[in-house]
């Protein structure tokens, strides 16, 4: 869905600025349109960062495809007599989404109904996964360093009892900061 801020543009000498925090997080639609219009005819311009980026009464940007920072979106109108009006000025500032969610399921069934066959867990900004699963008697049946590769069911190819079964889960959110969980899944036919 696409986020529109409107800006009103009245020829008026008045000094305009706002701001926006944008926290983008991996997955997160960080679309903006910003849109503007003014009660008399003439041109507008958009500008990011000093650098003129279209004409028009809106500009789209993807924060996503952008480094995290600090950006100023400058509007400039010129009247059709060429009588510019006071510039907009709005500031927009990325960051990192500090959320992190980790989400482990407790049981899936490799029966061969295209329901649940896989175990795996699901991580948001997270990074470096590694996860373990192990049998009863501590033997490793299964390991992962990837949340794109889960666990059928299988050890060397055959397929494992129904039982439960221990995971350990490690992993790491953006800021290098470095996370443990482990618990218990069951293997249902």
């Amino acid at each position: 869905m696409k986020k529109i801020l409107y800006i009103l543009l009245f020829i008026l000498p008045v000094f305009m600025f706002s701001q926006q925090e944008i926290e983008i997080c991996e997955g997160d639609d960080v679309t903006f349109t910003y849109s503007t219009s003014s009660n008399q005819m003439g041109s507008i311009s958009w500008f990011l960062n000093n650098v003129l980026v279209r004409g028009g009464t809106n500009l789209t940007i993807d924060w996503g495809e952008y480094p995290i920072g600090t950006y100023d979106i400058i509007v400039t109108f010129n009247s059709i007599n060429n009588c510019p009006a006071e510039p907009v000025y709005f500031q927009v500032t990325t960051k990192e989404c500090d959320q992190i969610t980790m989400y482990v399921p407790n049981s899936f069934s490799p029966n061969g109904d295209n329901l649940n066959e896989i175990w795996l867990p699901k991580g948001f900004n997270t990074k470096d996964v590694n996860f373990y699963i192990m049998n009863r008697w501590g033997n490793l049946v299964f390991t992962s360093n990837s949340l794109d590769i889960g666990w059928d069911g299988t050890y060397q190819g055959k397929m494992c009892q129904e039982d439960t079964y221990i995971y350990i889960l490690k992993w790491k959110d953006r800021k290098g900061r470095q996370y443990i969980d482990h618990g218990h899944l069951t293997l249902l036919k």
